[in-house]
């Protein structure tokens, strides 16, 4: 049975928050995503990049009245077979999330990818090479990311570019 886009982000999100997230961060999300403060959106078509002008491969919406979360990711890089790729997007919007909840709904204006993102990245992400690809502010090439590094990839398939 296929997996629909939706599907495929959320066991994307299982995948990361069982192996790529600290166990307290892993804990939060889980524990967000089953209270339905998480939720995921699969779109044709996300907003533009302000510094690039490309469209954006996800979104992280946050509740005003509510401490809720809308994770949107775009159709095409959530049906996309660069599994590391994906996951990395998908990664990149769970920090958003947990940043959101880390700091009781209040984000400044201009400070997503602040400091406190980039010090919840480093600490909430394993080290590695999806780590280093979610840092990114904007979605590297869609390619197999540890092969581009001349390293084995466990997650997309063997004959994957």
């Amino acid at each position: 049975m296929v997996k629909t886009p939706k599907a495929v982000v959320e066991s994307d999100f299982d995948y990361l928050v069982e192996n790529l997230i600290n166990e307290k961060y892993a804990k939060q999300l889980k524990k967000q995503f089953k209270a339905g403060n998480i939720r995921f959106q699969v779109s044709c078509s996300l907003g533009l990049n302000n510094e690039t002008g490309l469209e954006n491969d996800g979104e992280t919406h946050f509740g005003r009245r509510e401490r809720k979360c809308i994770i949107k990711i775009r159709k095409s890089s959530a049906t996309s077979e660069r599994i590391c790729w994906r996951r990395a997007i998908v990664c990149h919007e769970m920090i958003h999330a947990l940043h959101y909840f880390e700091s009781n709904g209040i984000i400044l204006e201009g400070e997503e990818h602040g400091e406190e993102w980039k010090n919840l990245m480093i600490s909430a992400v394993k080290d590695g090479l999806l780590q280093d690809c979610a840092k990114e502010l904007e979605s590297p090439q869609e390619v197999c990311i540890f092969k581009e590094n001349k390293e084995k990839c466990k997650l997309c398939e063997p004959n994957s570019i």
